[in-house]
């Protein structure tokens, strides 16, 4: 099922974000204060963080129900985030958006995420057994170290973040649709990644595009929360 979370802030144009694997979505929402009146943040969660275990049957479904969950947003106009797995969920969604013939993105803004030509050969983590998942997640940094300390916090947890990194790996790139929305890449200086794995994404539009460097490593959106609602609000 998937939820929406708002900010709460009527505003002119509205800002739809998409979290990583494993991440929550209502890390967006604080956001609000520094991007101001002018903007309202839409938080969207991809799976639910009670325990259900509910995964979605695919990525193409996780695209469609996403896209019926957020049709009522787009009554105005509105700008895509999504940071690595969030950031090929708002690059697909984008194009069934135009599939669709529903309402375009004024701006799509990827982060923290290879273009989507080199993400088939995602490591196979999702379905490790417990200790050896819960070291990848502590390896990657994303998760608080009190949730990975917490065995009943793992447990309602777990299924979600599992569910996520599936469609990391299920994910399968076509190059079919070429978009005409602006595009920002924003990448960390010290994440695994490269200015030639990343330059494909401006290739998938006809619009402009621009590739934004900052400070820190592959979760530079925690550590560099500031300079990237600064650019972000720049972008607006």
């Amino acid at each position: 099922m998937i939820e929406v979370l708002k900010s709460g802030q009527a505003a002119p144009k509205r800002l739809i974000c998409f979290a990583y694997a494993g991440g929550n979505a209502a890390m967006y929402l604080p956001w609000q204060t520094r991007l101001g009146a002018s903007v309202e943040i839409c938080a969207v969660q991809l799976s639910p963080r009670h325990g259900s275990g509910e995964t979605h049957a695919s990525f193409p479904a996780l695209i469609r129900n996403i896209a019926q969950a957020i049709q009522p947003l787009l009554d105005r106009p509105y700008v895509l985030f999504g940071h690595s797995l969030g950031a090929l969920v708002a690059f697909e969604l984008s194009r069934f958006i135009k599939l669709m013939h529903l309402p375009a993105p004024a701006r799509l803004i990827v982060s923290g995420c290879d273009a989507p030509q080199h993400k088939s050969d995602a490591k196979r983590v999702h379905d490790l057994p417990h200790d050896e998942f819960i070291a990848e997640l502590r390896q990657k940094n994303g998760t608080p170290e009190a949730v990975l300390d917490s065995p009943e916090l793992l447990a309602l947890l777990l299924p979600a973040v599992r569910a996520d990194f599936a469609l990391v790996e299920a994910y399968q790139y076509r190059a079919n649709i070429r978009l005409n929305v602006p595009t920002d890449v924003f990448a960390g200086q010290q994440d695994e990644v490269s200015a030639e794995s990343l330059a494909p994404w401006l290739a998938e539009t006809n619009a402009s595009g621009k590739l934004h460097w900052f400070e820190g490593g592959h979760f530079f959106i925690n550590s560099e929360t500031d300079a990237v609602i600064d650019r972000i609000r720049q972008l607006l």
